[in-house]
């Protein structure tokens, strides 16, 4: 009777393990993200950007970041077109124009320095050129003429060039959320290791971090319409 009874018990906890393993698996997916959320661009018909190789301490690292930079543009909203030039990035007006051939922008972006033990860090710096550059909202020269107002200094363009410093440290823990959920949305289906684990552990990880979080501050300094050498 005994033995009759702990069966009966154990045939009803079944479905009830397999049904909180269900919802588990139901939560999991609906709240891990599978894709990283969209970059804003600079504006709507920013299409094609042109970026020169990442340069690096030899040519199989900066072929290696260079295709990071690469895969991460491609989380930027409305963008289809990434094409890389050769040499470093023009100064010259004339040669900037050369350079875009039909791109919406030209964009750099240099690793000053990169420490790939733990906690890893980068310091990276971002160059980003759009011919005439965004006019700021409040300063439209259009608007200030409605209103009857004068157009001086505070309704001139912005300039074509943004370039900014940035620090990405591991050992931020300001970072560690970000950190976290770029884990999450990339490595999902890496169990061996701990999510933080995902991106700080490996070096070519955390470079992709590195460069997704440049370009999401680089547009939306950009979209800020900031000054040139914000």
């Amino acid at each position: 009777m005994m033995r009759t009874r702990l069966a009966l018990l154990c045939l009803g906890l079944v479905p009830l393990l397999s049904g909180c393993k269900l919802y588990y698996a139901v939560h999991e997916h609906f709240t891990r993200p599978r894709a990283f959320e969209a970059i804003a661009a600079p504006h709507d018909a920013f299409d094609e950007v042109a970026i020169v190789p990442v340069p690096a301490y030899d040519a199989d690292t900066s072929i290696r970041w260079t295709n990071f930079l690469n895969r991460q543009l491609l989380h930027v909203d409305g963008l289809d077109r990434v094409r890389i030039l050769d040499g470093v990035l023009p100064t010259a007006s004339k040669q900037l124009t050369r350079a875009l051939e039909g791109s919406d922008g030209l964009l750099q972006v240099t690793v000053l320095d990169f420490d790939p033990y733990y906690p890893p860090s980068a310091h990276v710096e971002v160059a980003l050129f759009v011919p005439g550059g965004p006019m700021r909202k409040d300063d439209s020269i259009v608007e200030l003429d409605r209103q009857g107002a004068a157009t001086g200094a505070g309704a001139r363009k912005q300039g074509p060039w943004l370039r900014f410093e940035t620090t990405c440290d591991a050992a931020d823990p300001t970072l560690q959320s970000e950190l976290t959920h770029f884990a999450r949305a990339h490595y999902d289906d890496d169990r061996g290791m701990d999510e933080l684990d995902r991106v700080t552990r490996v070096s070519d990880r955390f470079m992709n971090f590195v460069f997704h979080r440049a370009l999401a501050e680089c547009f939306e300094r950009w979209n800020r319409a900031e000054g040139p050498d914000a």
